[in-house]
């Protein structure tokens, strides 16, 4: 196995400006200031089961791709970032095209140019394995507690 340097590595990784944005885990979008999406990754593609060629141009908020719950949110939080309020990350639930649902945690960044807010850069962190442990661990949990109650009777 060919073993590099640390500058040779860098220079790999430089060479191609979307390393990071398309050799990541996280589903990552740009939206304009209308939250249109300029650019998806190809996770985006995998978690969702749309092309990218079937998102670019389309506002966030006319699409299902979200719960109607996590898409007040998103379009709420939307609007306030877009208003120059910034909010730490939060939940969201997403749909696929086949109606699966997924749980990210989003986390938003201007995109800034000369000064103005060109944009938002967005990165979705899968949560489902997460979320999907938690409930094991909290009917396991309940189970327990039963179980204990059972016990001290």
């Amino acid at each position: 196995m060919p073993s590099f340097s640390a500058s040779e590595l860098e220079k790999i990784v430089r060479q191609d400006p979307l390393f990071f944005f398309e050799n990541t885990l996280d589903a990552i979008v740009v939206l304009d200031t209308d939250g249109r999406f300029v650019m998806v990754n190809s996770t985006v593609e995998r978690v969702t089961g749309y092309k990218k060629e079937a998102l670019v141009g389309k506002r966030f908020f006319d699409m299902d791709l979200l719960t109607l719950k996590s898409k007040a949110i998103c379009t709420e939080k939307f609007l306030a970032r877009m208003a120059g309020i910034i909010s730490p990350p939060f939940e969201v639930e997403a749909l696929s095209k086949t109606g699966d649902k997924s749980f990210f945690e989003l986390n938003a960044n201007d995109v800034m140019q000369d000064g103005k807010r060109a944009g938002l850069y967005v990165v979705l962190r899968d949560l489902s394995e997460r979320k999907k442990i938690e409930g094991e661990l909290k009917k396991a949990n309940q189970k327990l507690k039963q179980m204990l109650g059972v016990l001290t009777q």
